[in-house]
């Protein structure tokens, strides 16, 4: 499980600095490689991942993407038509 964190986390900071182009691209691989990529490793970040996902998981998938869009005080999201 917990590799399963870390390497979920990790892919959602490096995927990102993987598919941008431009001369920032190495710039940030390696704030990646030498700062962030320690922080996912440390024993408060994953508590905290674990706690978060134990709080909602009895979210549903209709439940997550509302809570993007109105945590804020946003508006609903659109409705699909034929729905």
């Amino acid at each position: 499980m917990k590799t399963f964190v870390l390497s979920a986390v990790f892919g959602l900071l490096v995927i990102p600095a993987a598919m941008a182009a431009g001369e920032h691209e190495a710039p940030v691989r390696d704030l990646v490689k030498k700062e962030i990529s320690k922080w996912v490793q440390e024993p408060a970040i994953i508590e905290a991942v674990r706690a978060q996902n134990n709080t909602h998981a009895s979210l549903s998938q209709n439940e997550i993407k509302l809570t993007r869009w109105t945590r804020n005080g946003g508006p609903r999201p659109p409705r699909r038509r034929g729905r």
